[in-house]
């Protein structure tokens, strides 16, 4: 079953590690052109102006210089177990203060933490930018939300779980 729902989510999760993976470069128009079109990368670059600092953008950048395709390949696996289990646990009913959220948290809060660099602006920046893309209709988006409302809730129920937990 769990082969199953990372295939489902894979699509998915490729649109989102591809934007990180944008975010995360030195902006090289070729690498950027083989996942999105030129209307999808103005987008996600107005999307950046307003989420992220000039100097947090500069971080990004300066980050992502190495950034290769072997990279783009293990985020994606990465952020597909995750998602995959987020789903699996939403859809079960589970408590997001039990065991399996909770490491489903910690999870998470790692991947997050590799592209943040534990940088609390850059935290604040990926909020703002998901909460912005968030409010827009879905076919106006650069790409589609990882999860729907619902496994929204149940993971920043975990998270906070999880946050609290690490005080």
């Amino acid at each position: 079953m769990e082969g199953s729902l990372l295939q489902t989510n894979q699509q998915e999760w490729e649109s989102i590690v591809r934007v990180i993976q944008v975010m995360q470069m030195s902006q090289t128009n070729d690498w950027r052109k083989k996942y999105f079109s030129d209307e999808q990368i103005q987008q996600i670059e107005e999307m950046n102006k307003q989420s992220y600092t000039q100097e947090q953008q500069a971080k990004l950048a300066e980050w992502g210089k190495n950034w290769s395709e072997e990279d783009q390949r293990v985020a994606m696996q990465q952020w597909s177990a995750v998602t995959a289990e987020l789903k699996r646990l939403t859809a079960a009913g589970s408590d997001p203060a039990g065991p399996e959220a909770q490491a489903l948290a910690a999870q998470w809060a790692s991947l997050i933490s590799v592209f943040t660099h534990g940088d609390p602006g850059i935290q604040e920046g990926l909020k703002t930018l998901y909460t912005n893309m968030a409010k827009m209709p879905a076919g106006e988006r650069p790409y589609p939300m990882p999860y729907n409302q619902e496994e929204g809730a149940f993971l920043r129920k975990a998270i906070g779980g999880y946050q609290e937990s690490q005080e």
